[in-house]
């Protein structure tokens, strides 16, 4: 995946990303999914 516009990114060290997210339960559900949708295109690769 390309960015095509200017984006900003966040990086947290393992031990700070769940109180971080816990703290931003909007962040975490993004991220979520995220990870739901790249499984789901994983898995219609593989089939």
């Amino acid at each position: 995946m390309i960015a095509t516009r200017p984006l900003r990114c966040i990086v947290l060290a393992g031990t700070v990303i769940e109180p971080f997210l816990v703290e931003h339960p909007t962040v975490m559900f993004r991220m979520l999914q995220a990870q739901a949708r790249r499984l789901r295109n994983a898995n219609r690769l593989r089939s």
